[in-house]
């Protein structure tokens, strides 16, 4: 995804490891031009961009670069890392030449290799064409921009975003470190019947000097939880935190941070409950499992919780990020640590038992048409269950876009008398179509679940 690094992680990674812009490297650079540049640099050089591309989420410029590196290194980690590069720009074929390659190096046997070419291969946008036929999906024109435009969180009355957008500013905000605008917070307002109207700046002292966004409101949209980057006095690395604020004449007011924030450490991407008492976010404070872990905060006495880690069914080695917690109790969130399509995608659990926050089913991956080769993150959907929006980069002529899903309505009515819709629906099709007789399905008071992965 283009905006990997310069969406959640224009929040997370790249804020907290400080990579530097660089622009040798345009979105419309040809081989022509990195031949002439690579000429001048070292292995270790190439290594080096190679990486920082990819941790950048520009992987068009990572490609390139890992192209010549892997003519140039012993180390087989770099052949893997083409291969993925490769696979998430959509080129199977060869990036399955070069899994092979590494598989060889590395001992690895051929279900490995076998599984490297099904996700790759059989896990794109049309491999679950039954599923595919009862959801539209439909890119937001009417809300996207130029820009990175991301993190939906849906309101009575609209739809709350963050983009990099800066419309009408003689003077931009822009993040040199990032090569991008800093985020900002807006609002689209939708109709009952999903016509999409105005898109506005959130007024008042929430839009701040660098980065603010994704967000969610409580449940009558009087107050605002938020991320916000700081730069602390002296220290070497940007801090996230969550922040707070009250509407009051049309503009937010009285930001702080609250008291779930870890000094020291990483606390973003709020999402609350229905009842507003129960705070899912993602930190990269001590006793996760990898870089980014989704936790989870109670509200007692008008104070939040000690959070809990959501544990390792849901937790990875990597990054698990951008929660959001359906009327349902339905966990959204996307993840990079698991068995993906691409970098991102979209994965859903559930409790087993409704007062224990560790009691989390096995993250289940959405499948397409939710998930793709790009990076799909930020999934929300509406009290219905049947509708809503999520964010994605598959789109290669544009940066992250906001997209909305539907179930038709044939599919829909078929499913109602179900306690809970969809999450059945995605289990059961994905169930048939993508893995038959490899997930199990229980049932519970809720519904019907996959246990495993």
């Amino acid at each position: 995804m283009r905006g990997f690094l310069l969406t959640i992680f224009i929040f997370v990674i790249a804020i907290q490891f400080g990579f530097a812009s660089n622009n040798l490297i345009s979105k419309d650079t040809t081989r022509s031009a990195f031949r002439s540049i690579e000429d001048s640099m070292s292995a270790t050089d190439i290594a080096n961009k190679a990486m920082q591309y990819r941790d950048q989420g520009k992987d068009q410029q990572a490609e390139l670069y890992f192209s010549k590196l892997v003519y140039l290194t012993d180390d087989p980690m770099h052949l893997l890392d083409y291969a993925k590069i490769l696979k998430k720009n959509g080129n199977c074929k060869t990036a399955l030449f070069w899994f092979k390659k590494y598989a060889k190096i590395k001992g690895a046997d051929q279900k490995s290799i076998g599984k490297f070419h099904f996700n790759c291969s059989s896990n794109s946008l049309a491999a679950n064409k039954e599923l595919s036929k009862h959801i539209k999906i439909k890119n937001l024109t009417e809300i996207n921009s130029a820009d990175l435009d991301f993190s939906p969180a849906i309101c009575k009355n609209g739809v709350l975003f963050t983009s990099t957008r800066q419309e009408g500013k003689v003077i931009k905000k822009y993040d040199a470190n990032m090569g991008e605008n800093y985020t900002d917070l807006y609002f689209a307002q939708v109709s009952k019947d999903g016509v999409i109207g105005e898109v506005a700046k959130l007024k008042g002292e929430i839009n701040g000097k660098y980065h603010d966004g994704v967000a969610c409101f409580n449940k009558d949209a009087s107050r605002i939880y938020f991320t916000r980057n700081f730069y602390e006095e002296g220290a070497k690395n940007a801090k996230l935190s969550i922040c707070t604020a009250v509407k009051q004449d049309g503009k937010w007011i009285n930001v702080k941070e609250i008291d779930l924030n870890l000094k020291g450490y990483s606390s973003c991407h709020p999402a609350l409950s229905k009842d507003g008492n129960r705070m899912y976010f993602s930190s990269n404070r001590p006793g996760g499992f990898g870089g980014m872990d989704l936790y989870v905060a109670t509200k007692v006495g008008g104070k939040w919780s000690e959070p809990i880690n959501l544990g390792i069914n849901i937790n990875s080695e990597k990054n698990e990020i951008f929660p959001s917690i359906s009327s349902y109790d339905i966990l959204y969130y996307a993840s990079n640590g698991r068995n993906t399509m691409g970098g991102l995608d979209i994965f859903m659990s559930q409790k087993i038992s409704d007062d224990n926050e560790r009691s989390w089913m096995a993250a289940y991956n959405m499948g397409a048409p939710f998930n793709s080769t790009a990076d799909d993150f930020g999934f929300v959907a509406d009290e219905s269950g049947f509708k809503g929006y999520f964010n994605s980069d598959r789109n290669k002529e544009t940066q992250d876009d906001i997209y909305s899903w539907e179930f038709s309505q044939i599919f829909a009515d078929i499913h109602k008398a179900q306690n809970n819709p969809f999450t059945s629906t995605i289990a059961v099709v994905n169930d048939m179509y993508l893995y038959p007789s490899k997930i199990a399905i229980i049932e519970n008071k809720k519904g019907i679940l996959s246990d495993k992965i």
